[in-house]
């Protein structure tokens, strides 16, 4: 089982993630390429948080397919393109609710980085991903 932390002796984290995890040497490991917020058919939302909502599901579904779960979720990393990304407390809000219904309760390690762009002028973010788990009956698709 993977061990999240947020020490005592490191200031609180400044949003809604863990400082650092902790993953057994027996782990099967999965890595996620960056994922943009398209749904399923392909279609590109206008809007942020609908793209980082696509995004981190499309995430899961990956982890999924390796026959792990979204507690398995240790280390994400959004790539946000800064002329897209909002601020502003609405926005902190409006990014915690897409968190708290694709992510729950699970609170991985996180990093965001603003970047120019990526490969396609209508995507705003892509979110990388590691998984972790001691399961070993999960199945390849």
């Amino acid at each position: 089982m993977n061990t999240f932390r947020n020490p005592a002796s490191v200031a609180s984290p400044i949003g809604r993630y863990s400082h650092s995890v902790e993953i057994p040497a027996n782990a099967r490991t999965v890595l996620v390429s960056g994922q943009i917020g398209c749904t399923p058919d392909g279609t590109v939302p206008n809007d942020y948080f609908e793209q980082l909502h696509h995004a981190l599901r499309n995430v899961v579904l990956n982890v999924e397919a390796a026959g792990m779960t979204v507690r398995d979720i240790v280390k994400c990393n959004l790539l946000a393109v800064a002329a897209h990304r909002p601020s502003g407390e609405d926005a902190r809000s409006r990014g915690a609710a897409v968190l708290d219904e694709v992510f729950g309760t699970h609170v991985p390690c996180w990093t965001t980085q603003l970047i120019s762009g990526l490969v396609r002028p209508d995507l705003m973010l892509e979110v990388e991903a590691i998984a972790a788990s001691t399961d070993n009956s999960g199945k390849a698709e």
